[in-house]
């Protein structure tokens, strides 16, 4: 493919991505352009960047996240890109979308990475290196700073980017560990001292300051866990590779594990406790932590790990000679190279001289630098023994701790100095009186983050646990910054801890250096010598002057009182309406005076601006009772001063038409602030009756208060610690205000209206029973009140919620597309509340029934209980709405006639309307179905066989209302006799047998209802029907299964079907045979009158009906027998027995009738 080709291929995609809507196809294309432009022909990337980076300003947020990830891999293909294409990524970190944000930080490291290397190869610093470098700068600048951003996702990829950075912007050590497989990263050792552009040493500088603030921001109050483990993380990371961070690691750590931060779960603090482990493990495992072997075990112990789990994270011998070994070859090899190369890596050998020697002189200061490298790995194998030993005897152990403090040097980091000044001072009786004084302090109940990282205390007493407890101590008091400092030398202060910057920890040492006997704030803590009491000063007599006689001079007051200025009249006026302010209890004054003080403070409030009498104002409205009289002759005041009714403006000196203006204005700001003051006091009723009547009886009340009141109504709604919100207080007002204030009533009954339609439903509560209020009490404000009940109802025409329902003082600032559950009850509630007082809107309901969405229709059914249950089923509009019934509002009828008959039998008229309607207009059975109860028995049995085809759910509920079971009064004109009895007639060309045995059996599972007396009271009725029904053998089986006592009532039913001739009809011969083989030997008698050849069927298909009868013959004695027929001997096998005698054969017909029950 040629370039041309190329280059008209990406044209063509481009202006493919332009007008695709779909962002995956869009962002699919583009990817093919990257593909192209950057990997095929790389010549184009001067070309077309352009017009790619462009997508940056689209609509989706994953559109410009690739171009982010397009800006990367065209600057790593070409450097020249960067100074051309850098400012789109400082642009995109404003962005308003988190995810955007997010991956401009991630490519931040890359990029720093990419522009180093690019300068640093290249052989002139040009101008578009120093152009690309100046913006980078500013990026890293804002990258660092978002480590305090407030999305969570942010800081995490913040702090990966600048660990990334120090990585880069550091010198790698011989102990250093990397990541990277395939060689040494890029870092400082790659750039020349000579580049002027980046120096080397700013460049560690920052990196060094990058890592402060990482151990600052780990020892933050408000850290996440998510953020706490991937700043460990980091801070291990960066000490792995470069062990020259290691001491500040392992402080910040061990600060960590003592003061982790409250905000944590107790899954969250074992969470983090265990990932602490890992990283510390880490840290022992490299070679250079040696010296601090001890520290991490400490803390490691503290964490739960027993000594032998700590013996085996230490590295042994083998591996750590493997590893001194291979520092041996490759610095040798290093030095070699160096030496073949000449002067040009003199620096890097210095470089690497200078870091090993600085790895070891904090473990042996005392000893010669020019110790060889197997010395060095004999002292680091003595140290590990020394960790890996146990000291069993307790008296060895303090005597050895006592020898190592003593040959240890005094410096070392804040925290091993403080460590050592505690330990020092742990006696008994500092002990003992730091638990006493702690236990008064103690919470009532243990915090999760106690109990989640208790451990018991191992080898309590020991040498090594006061070390620890020491060590403990001492964060807690750097953490709280009261660090004994003045024992300090200056090079103590190479690692401070998290919260002091150097500037603090110089003056601490400065002061410290004054007094070197003082011992800080913390030694009276922990038991020292008190402060010495400050001796006052003797006082002097005063000296006796002489009196100097004056000549009396007449005073003039012109002359003694100089001109006050206009501010300064102001400071005097708002000082004497202080003063009065303080002495206003006036129950000592007469009516006249009191009326006079009022008056003259309210006069100076009135004259002051709000700014000179803010304190003021803030006492006069902190307490509405004791202060409402003044409050309300204030605002009197200064309505008369804006509107100059009152000469005292004039002889102020703020007159005039504009002052004028701007005291109409202050008028106004006044009012809004008295009531955005007053309101969250109205916690009772007569507060709420105090605010009322200070609104009411203001002279005018502008249209900002009205808005004032609305924005303190749902100030709080979305506040959960709020118990009860503000518009339980202001909904009274509103009201008020809508009545008695015509100047502002329009206004008020809008904002009444719309917030009726607010997103949450205590605010729509409180409004819409004002709204109740104001309809009953008639005139233009309850006619206002329809009309906006109406158009809210008309919203639901529309496909879409319209823009009236979203507003920021509605509770919803986004737009939605579609119809939901809360914003159709929202447009619902107002019309609702006025359908019991205006009727008539239930026909522009059903109308807007038909032509609304299906959501919005069950919200309909779902809210309309109520209102339908105040209007009554004797209302002319319900009647009306059902006599015509507008097509498409079946089911919204059907709903409402439910709601009228649930608790009620319906009434004449109702049932009228229904029955018209079911004959002239609609077909559904299911429209009767309210009405039942009102149907004559024969219109109810026409019906039936269509009723019980119903779903089981509704065939149970007719049932329910033909029982009687859901009416609070009246009866039902079909008994439950006369139910079942009905539905055995059903006609099976109407209705299957199937669906007859369901129906049936609800029936039968009504055991209160259908008892013994109904059920036999069903069998006498269908007996004297004139045909037997199919299903009666079912129902006398059920019978005699249900109530045992009624056997004998079977078996005349039994013997009056064979009256009937029941063989005539198959299935119920089939139960007639199943009921007598239930009966057992009560039916023989039965079974005697039937005629040969029926008995003679029914032994043949029963077997046991022949063992019952055979089993009663046999124990018949021989007069009895002689009444038995020759026939049904026969057929039981009992014929030989009974050919002796001749006299036997009397025919069947002729035995005596069985006894009746």
């Amino acid at each position: 493919m040629t370039e041309r080709s190329v280059q008209d291929q990406v044209v063509e995609l481009l202006n493919q991505a332009t007008l695709l809507p779909n962002e995956k196809q869009k962002i699919a294309t583009l990817s093919q352009v990257q593909e192209l432009v950057v990997q095929r022909q790389p010549d184009l990337l001067d070309t077309f960047y352009e017009e790619i980076v462009a997508f940056q300003s689209d609509k989706n947020s994953d559109v410009r996240k690739w171009v982010v990830g397009f800006i990367e891999e065209a600057c790593k293909k070409d450097g020249r890109m960067l100074p051309l294409i850098l400012p789109n990524i400082q642009l995109l970190l404003e962005d308003g979308a988190v995810s955007v944000v997010k991956r401009c930080v991630q490519a931040t490291a890359p990029l720093h990475k990419c522009i180093l290397v690019w300068v640093t190869q290249a052989h002139t610093v040009t101008s578009d290196m120093e152009l690309a470098w100046i913006i980078l700068t500013g990026i890293k600048s804002k990258v660092v700073a978002m480590v305090d951003h407030e999305n969570d996702g942010v800081r995490t990829q913040v702090i990966k980017c600048m660990e990334a950075m120090v990585l880069v912007q550091s010198y790698s050590e011989p102990n250093s560990v990397h990541r990277e497989r395939a060689g040494a990263p890029f870092c400082l050792d790659n750039v020349p001292l000579t580049l002027k552009l980046a120096r080397p040493r700013k460049l560690e500088e920052e990196a060094k300051l990058m890592v402060q603030k990482l151990v600052s921001f780990l020892g933050s109050i408000h850290i996440s866990s998510v953020n706490l483990m991937t700043c460990m993380s980091s801070l291990v990371i960066l000490a792995r590779a470069r062990p020259i961070f290691l001491p500040s690691v392992v402080q910040a750590l061990e600060l960590l594990h003592g003061n982790l931060p409250p905000t944590l779960s107790k899954s969250q603090v074992n969470s983090v406790r265990k990932h602490l482990k890992l990283q510390l493990i880490n840290l022992m495992k490299h070679p250079s932590s040696v010296e601090f072997h001890d520290s991490i075990a400490a803390v490691l112990s503290a964490l739960g790990m027993s000594n032998s789990e700590i013996n085996k994270a230490v590295p042994n011998r083998e591996e750590m000679r493997r590893q001194a070994k291979k520092r041996e070859r490759a610095n040798a090899a290093a030095a070699a190279k160096k030496d073949d190369g000449g002067d040009g890596s003199a620096r890097k050998r210095a470089r690497l001289t200078g870091s090993a020697s600085s790895s070891t002189k904090a473990a042996s200061e005392d000893k010669p630098k020019s110790k060889s490298v197997s010395h060095d790995f004999v002292s680091t194998m003595a140290s590990i023994k020394k960790v890996k030993t146990e000291v069993p005897d307790l008296k060895k152990a303090e005597d050895e701790a006592e020898e190592n403090e003593e040959g240890e040097d005094s410096g070392g980091t804040l925290l091993d100095v403080t460590a050592k000044w505690v330990l020092q001072r742990l006696t008994i009786d500092t002990v003992t009186e730091l638990v006493m004084t702690s236990m008064l302090s103690l919470p009532a109940a243990m915090p999760g983050i106690f109990s989640a990282g208790y451990t018991p205390v191992s080898g309590a007493g020991s040498a090594q646990q006061k070390q620890q407890l020491a060590r403990l101590l001492a964060t807690q008091v750097v953490a709280a910054n009261a660090s004994p400092l003045g024992q300090l030398s200056p090079q103590s202060t190479a690692f401070v801890a998290p919260g002091l910057d150097g500037d603090d920890v110089q003056q601490r040492l400065s002061s410290a250096a004054g007094d070197s006997d003082d011992e800080g704030p913390l030694v009276s803590f922990l038991g020292s010598r008190p402060a010495q009491p400050l001796v006052q000063p003797p006082a002097l007599p005063a000296p006796v002057l002489a009196p100097i006689r004056h000549k009396i001079k007449a005073v003039k007051l012109s002359e003694v009182t100089p001109v006050l200025s206009t501010q300064q009249q102001r400071t005097l006026s708002a000082t004497l309406a202080h003063s009065l302010l303080k002495s206003y209890n006036f129950s000592n004054l007469s009516p006249k005076d009191k009326k006079y003080r009022l008056v003259v403070t309210a006069n100076i409030l009135a004259l002051a601006s709000p700014d000179e009498i803010r304190s003021v104002e803030n006492v006069l409205l902190s307490d509405l009772t004791r202060y409402c009289e003044l409050i309300e002759l204030w605002i009197f005041c200064v309505h008369a001063a804006s509107s100059d009714f009152t000469q005292i403006a004039r002889i102020a000196g703020r007159g005039g038409s504009k002052l004028n203006r701007d005291k109409q204005q202050d008028y106004d700001d006044l009012l809004v602030r008295v009531v955005k003051s007053l309101v969250p006091q109205c916690t009772d009723s007569s507060s709420r009756e105090q605010v009322s009547r200070l609104l009411l009886s203001c002279p005018v009340v502008p249209v900002s208060v009205v808005s004032a009141l609305a924005e303190c109504a749902v100030s709080d709604c979305n506040d959960s610690s709020s118990s009860a919100p503000l518009v339980a207080a202001v909904a009274p007002l509103m009201r008020d205000l809508a009545l008695w204030r015509t100047s502002v009533a329009p206004h008020t009954l809008n904002l009444l209206c719309s917030l009726a339609m607010h997103s949450n439903e205590e605010v729509r509560k409180a409004i819409l029973q004002e709204a109740e209020a104001i309809l009953l009490s008639g005139g233009s404000q309850a006619e206002s009140i329809m009309s906006a009940g109406r158009r809210q109802l008309l919203y639901l025409e529309q496909p879409e919620p319209p823009d009236a329902m979203f507003a920021e003082y509605l509770g919803r600032s986004q737009q939605l597309r579609e119809w939901d559950e809360s914003t159709v009850r929202a447009c619902l509630d107002l019309p609702l509340t006025i359908l019991p007082l205006h009727e008539a809107l239930v026909h522009d309901l059903a109308q807007v029934y038909i032509k609304t969405v299906n959501e919005a229709k069950r919200g309909i059914l779902r809210l309309l209980e109520n209102p339908v249950s105040l209007m009554g089923m004797d209302s002319p509009q319900l009647l009306s709405l059902v006599r015509s019934t507008p097509k498409g509002s079946e089911t919204l009828i059907t709903r409402i006639i439910h709601i009228l008959t649930e608790k009620a039998p319906p009434s004449e008229a109702l049932v009228c309307q229904v029955r018209e309607l079911y004959n002239r207009r609609v077909s559904d059975v299911r429209f009767l179905i309210p009405v039942l109860t009102g149907l004559s028995k024969k219109e109810i049995i026409a019906v039936l066989h269509k009723l019980i085809k119903l779903n089981p759910h509704v065939v149970k509920e007719v049932f329910n209302k033909l029982w009687g079971v859901a009416l609070d009064k009246g009866t039902s004109p079909l008994s439950p006799v006369d139910l079942l009895v009905a539905l055995h007639l059903i006609e099976p060309d109407k209705c299957d047998v199937k669906t007859v045995i369901k129906a049936t059996g609800l029936c039968f599972q009504e055991r209160s209802i259908y008892n013994a007396d109904v059920l036999a009271a069903v069998l006498n009725e269908l007996l004297d029907e004139p045909i037997i029904p199919t299903l009666f053998m079912r129902t006398v089986i059920m019978t005699l299964t249900h109530h045992p006592q009624l056997r004998s009532l079977i078996i005349n039913v039994l013997i009056r079907l064979i009256e009937k001739k029941v063989w005539e009809h198959p299935k119920v011969w089939e139960g007639f045979i199943k009921c007598c083989e239930r009966v057992g030997p009560q039916s023989v008698p039965v079974l005697m009158q039937l005629p040969l050849e029926r008995l003679s069927e029914v032994l043949q298909n029963s077997s046991a009906l022949k063992t019952t009868l055979g089993t009663s013959i046999k124990s018949m004695t021989k007069h009895q027998r002689t009444s038995v027929a020759l026939g049904v001997l026969e057929l039981v096998g009992l014929s030989d027995e009974a050919s002796d005698d001749k006299d036997h054969a009397a025919p069947v017909r002729e035995m005596s009738a069985p006894l009746q029950a």
